[in-house]
């Protein structure tokens, strides 16, 4: 999937913050979320700034979030950013989201899968994953390493490579 186009009307100095489901999210589930946020969004501000933002889900796991304040000084404050994790938090309080030190990639069928660094391992050694297995990076935190493909690439150009014993295919 292409993400490089995700808010393509947003600035790439925007904030970003990547959420992943445990398990796929319902269409209902996604709709319930983007309300509950869209509401916030209407009322969010960081030091009295307006904070525009805006959300998407895409593949049924991954919530992205971008946000900006229009002014020279761009940044949204930490006072503003924990608002927007009780809002998330809030919204989705029926959701399992993946654990911090989780690796999300696409399984042989193209699906997302989430799975502990131990079960990745396995599957490397076992070559069900390799150099060119997709990876997927939640830490991104600006539209601009969006933009620029950082979010799902082969897991041989990233830190995966160094963590993994990864087969390079023939």
């Amino acid at each position: 999937m292409d993400y490089t186009s995700l808010f393509s009307d947003r600035p790439d100095t925007a904030r970003l913050w990547i959420y992943i489901a445990q398990h796929d999210v319902s269409a209902d589930t996604q709709r319930v979320v983007h309300d509950a946020l869209a509401s916030f969004f209407g009322a969010w501000d960081s030091h009295g700034r307006p904070v525009s933002a805006d959300m998407a889900w895409r593949e049924d796991r991954f919530l992205f979030v971008t946000a900006h304040v229009e002014t020279e000084d761009a940044s949204i404050s930490g006072c503003a950013t924990d608002a927007l994790v009780h809002a998330v938090d809030e919204a989705t309080q029926n959701l399992a989201w993946a654990p911090a030190l989780s690796v999300s990639y696409r399984d042989a069928e193209g699906s997302v899968a989430v799975t502990d660094r131990t079960t990745f391992a396995r599957l490397a050694r076992a070559h069900t994953v390799d150099s060119t297995t997709s990876v997927f990076d939640p830490s991104l935190s600006t539209l601009a390493d969006l933009h620029n493909g950082a979010f799902e690439q082969p897991a041989g150009t990233t830190w995966h490579a160094r963590a993994f014993p990864l087969a390079h295919p023939a």
